[in-house]
């Protein structure tokens, strides 16, 4: 439910979370089927953006199963407060939309709900901003019980701040319905949403101390564990299949492990548990974080992590990247709790050496050492390259070495 459709069907809405709620963590994606097929029947999307670089936006696009239509880029410091971009623009996009035919905006950036109003009721197709593309995707590639609650938990935060926003146009006159009884429904659905967002967190919260258990346990049966983190497709399930000789979907798109995945290896007459997570992306809200808590924690509360940066990025992209995912590591490691991830116990790896050139690779590995003050390891799963390095990394830091 989303945006100007969210009010057009909101008895439909209303009625499947009713569904939802009885039947207990079902979590369904706005994808079109079109849109998971992918070739020729990929659903077509308008992209917009302020900023030039769409590298990201446009992979986040493909992953989800959509094909950008054509692009719209106005360059500015900051979004405006009502459209996003400028009146002018706006004009264009709306001509380009009867031109094209498309229904769908692809907004490059987390949008204000009040841009997603003006943007739907001047436009009349459906905005779907950066922080619900995610979103999407998530929902798409979840499998267990688990990560679908987390998914649909994560939709509802992102729900509840529009539907403030849509029933106060009703209340202040501006948003008038298709039919009678328009703001009693956003009403209704909005207090629903809340109250399915309370049942989901309660599941959740047990999902969490079960998890909880299970890392007593192990340290009870001296295993240490390696948590595997890295921004989103930095290779991670790829390389815990390298280390655990087992075969976990590894592909190249975006965000293909929600759930998270433990296997077991011996080294050196110690046990360890290899942990692979969720992947990290830029500007992902509180929110998300906070849905996924139970996945992310296990990251938080490893012995030891290791946080992989893909080498056939650009060395400003690799920064950039790795950024990220250092910030958000100790950002919500405070919060939940986390307080063994002492740097010492941080591996930074290169990972995909084989893409890069030898002056590249050390370039950044001076870099990392200058900004992180530790060498990173250099590896590639492919040729095999570096990871005998790195299981003596691993081995030497539990060990304190």
């Amino acid at each position: 439910m989303r945006g100007r459709g969210c009010i057009s069907t909101a008895e439909e809405d209303l009625q499947g979370t009713e569904e939802s709620e009885q039947g207990g963590g079902g979590c369904s994606s706005t994808a079109t089927e079109k849109g998971k097929k992918g070739g020729q029947d990929a659903q077509e999307v308008l992209l917009v953006s302020i900023r030039t670089d769409i590298r990201e936006i446009s992979e986040l696009i493909r992953t989800m199963g959509y094909r950008i239509r054509e692009c719209v880029i106005q360059k500015r410091p900051f979004s405006d407060k009502k459209y996003y971009v400028g009146e002018g623009k706006l004009q264009e996009i709306k001509e380009l939309i009867a031109k094209l035919g498309v229904q769908r905006i692809i907004v490059n950036d987390p949008l204000h709900p009040t841009q997603i109003y003006y943007i739907e009721k001047e436009t009349g197709a459906q905005v779907v901003d950066r922080t619900l593309l995610i979103l999407e995707i998530f929902a798409k590639n979840a499998n267990s019980v688990e990560a679908k609650l987390q998914v649909e938990l994560a939709k509802l935060q992102y729900e509840i701040p529009l539907m403030r926003e849509y029933v106060h146009r009703y209340k202040t006159g501006e948003h008038s319905g298709a039919y009678g009884g328009g703001e009693y429904l956003v009403d209704q659905y909005y207090d629903l949403i809340k109250r399915r967002a309370v049942k989901i967190k309660a599941t959740l919260e047990k999902y969490r101390m079960a998890r909880e258990l299970q890392r007593k346990r192990r340290a009870e049966l001296n295993f240490f564990t390696v948590a595997l983190a890295g921004y989103t497709n930095a290779g991670k399930t790829t390389l815990m299949n390298a280390l655990t000789n087992e075969n976990s979907l590894a592909d190249e798109h975006m965000f293909t492990t929600l759930s998270t995945l433990v296997r077991k290896i011996s080294v050196q007459k110690k046990r360890y548990l290899i942990v692979d997570t969720v992947g990290f992306i830029d500007g992902l809200p509180l929110y998300v974080i906070d849905a996924f808590r139970s996945t992310y924690e296990e990251i938080y509360m490893a012995d030891v992590v290791l946080v992989l940066v893909d080498a056939s990025d650009d060395i400003p992209e690799m920064l950039r990247k790795l950024n990220v995912v250092t910030s958000q590591i100790k950002q919500y490691a405070n919060k939940f709790g986390g307080s063994n991830n002492s740097d010492k116990k941080i591996l930074y790896v290169l990972t995909k050496i084989d893409c890069a050139d030898e002056l590249k690779l050390q370039q950044v590995s001076d870099l990392i050492e200058r900004d992180y003050h530790a060498r990173p390891v250099l590896i590639s799963v492919h040729s095999g390259v570096g990871i005998k390095e790195l299981i003596e990394r691993i081995d030497a830091c539990v060990g304190g070495g």
